[in-house]
């Protein structure tokens, strides 16, 4: 049985990468603000991130992993700086680095339907190494510039906190007599799978982030070949990953950020709004204007190549007075949630 499912699984994956990102005229974006960002990649700098890596975790197939390269820390830092440098330096990702690995991690649902899997991305611990140094400083440079309503992969932000932000609002709201609230919960389809490398890139570039990294980003992405393992089966055959930041890859969490951050910044200012990385959350007393936004949503959807999950995509009506507005994404009704669902 399990055999099966990695077949269907392996097939479902294929099937999702292995399409044409059309070429529309890209959408206007403000100019990009240059930015500086030094990526230090010497050997101390490669000594002490090796010396922050767990030991008990890291996979590759060539049974390289964390607790080995801990243990040759004083040997590989000179090289691996050396590797590193050049890498940056020639805008280009080892191609050897680019096979993956992918574990489906259960959702919900049947574990026969694929389509209830996460695909993580196991990728060799020399890459992941890589990415963290170059992550550092992009992170550290540009974090600054994601809406403060992006509450993902970011310090000091949480699930937590963004659940207590949210229902303080609730709160707030409700406390009034007779008030009421709309909450629509938003799943996009695939979303980390989905985003055209092309597109990020445009959206890289306006984050000033200068063209050597771009380039770089543009290899590390590009010619990817992953195969899917459960338990001791592991697939005959790789499939080409041509859209997507693969889900376990260190940098793709914040080049996801990236790529949605100006959907967060764009959404209407009397609407408000949360999001975990993908997870958006848009809420108010007002029903026209939840409308509107459902309608800048799936406009940005179009411009930038996501979709929207209609089907998955529910509202939840708060207070005893709610007149349980039908809400609509294009001709699609919206589902309402009969319990809290967050």
């Amino acid at each position: 049985m399990t055999h099966q499912v990695l077949k269907q699984l392996q097939s479902l994956l294929q099937r999702r990468n292995n399409f044409t990102i059309p070429s529309p005229p890209h959408p206007a974006l403000p100019h990009p603000k240059p930015k500086n960002v030094f990526v230090d990649l010497s050997p101390l700098s490669v000594f002490l991130a090796i010396s922050k890596l767990h030991p008990k975790i890291g996979y590759s197939t060539d049974r390289i992993n964390f607790y080995i390269i801990k243990k040759c820390t004083n040997s590989i830092s000179v090289p691996l700086s050396l590797l590193f440098t050049e890498s940056l330096s020639a805008r280009k990702f080892p191609d050897c680095w680019k096979t993956a690995t992918v574990i489906p991690l259960h959702k919900k649902g049947s574990t026969l339907d694929p389509s209830n899997f996460r695909p993580i991305s196991l990728t060799h611990p020399l890459a992941r190494l890589f990415e963290r140094l170059i992550l550092k400083p992009i992170k550290s440079e540009l974090a600054a510039q994601l809406s403060k309503k992006q509450y993902g992969f970011l310090s000091n932000r949480s699930c937590p906190l963004a659940l207590i932000d949210a229902t303080s609002q609730y709160h707030l709201t409700l406390s009034k007599p007779k008030a009421f609230m709309d909450v629509i919960l938003i799943d996009f389809r695939k979303a980390f799978d989905s985003v055209p490398h092309d597109l990020l890139l445009i959206k890289l570039m306006h984050f000033g982030l200068d063209s050597s990294l771009c380039d770089w980003f543009r290899s590390f992405l590009s010619n990817r070949e992953s195969r899917v393992k459960i338990d001791d089966y592991i697939s005959d055959n790789s499939f080409n990953n041509v859209s997507g930041v693969l889900q376990g890859t260190v940098t793709g969490p914040f080049l996801f950020l990236i790529y949605i951050n100006d959907l967060i910044q764009s959404l209407p200012s009397d609407v408000y709004s949360i999001a975990f990385a993908d997870d958006l959350k848009i809420y108010s007393e007002n029903p026209a204007s939840l409308q509107e936004t459902l309608n800048v949503i799936s406009d940005w959807c179009d411009q930038w190549k996501l979709q929207l999950a209609e089907n998955k995509t529910v509202v939840l009506h708060l207070g005893v007075s709610n007149p349980h507005k039908d809400y609509f994404i294009g001709n699609a009704k919206l589902a309402s949630a009969n319990k809290n669902i967050e």
